[in-house]
């Protein structure tokens, strides 16, 4: 019985033994090709080693990643008073921001907004992506009622829609 475990590995190991590593996307062309907007280069070197993590995981345990450089998908609100990142567009609508994490679009501590940063926001907002920065917990310089809010920010792009149709109802 044991040998079979042994057998299959053996088996997926010869398999994977021609397969080559693709490579990783490292120039700011190619992220660009791959739908990737990469900002400011000095934020983008502080945050290059980032964790990724769902919106609800930053929610449910702020202070594990505060401080910290993280990768979350979510759905992005750039309006007025109402700059967050959703866990989905249904929470968007209803304003549940308990719900959101809020996007600074500055460097962290400071309460000035990045011009360049609040731009590239703006032309992916009331859609789904992915965004990198740095979490914080407890910044006086944002008034927020979230639990955190995401500032430096390094990259954002859109998360491509897979089923572009709403579900149809039978009737």
């Amino acid at each position: 019985m044991s040998r079979v475990p042994v057998v299959a590995v053996l088996v997926l190991a010869s398999g994977l033994a021609g397969c080559k590593r693709s490579a990783p996307i490292s120039d700011s062309v190619t992220r660009q090709d791959a739908g990737v907007v990469e900002l400011p280069s000095e934020m983008a070197r502080r945050n290059r080693e980032r964790t990724v993590v769902s919106p609800i995981e930053l929610l449910a345990r702020p202070k594990e990643y505060s401080g910290r450089s993280v990768r979350t998908d979510g759905y992005l609100r750039m309006r007025d008073e109402d700059q967050m990142l959703y866990i989905s567009e249904e929470f968007a609508r209803h304003g549940l921001a308990s719900s959101s994490i809020a996007i600074h679009p500055g460097h962290c501590g400071s309460t000035e907004e990045d011009p360049e940063v609040l731009t590239k926001l703006r032309s992916f907002a009331e859609r789904y992506v992915s965004i990198t920065g740095k979490f914080v917990v407890g910044d006086p310089n944002v008034l927020t009622f979230q639990v955190g809010s995401l500032c430096d920010i390094s990259a954002v792009s859109p998360i491509p829609t897979i089923d572009p149709e709403p579900p149809r109802t039978v009737q």
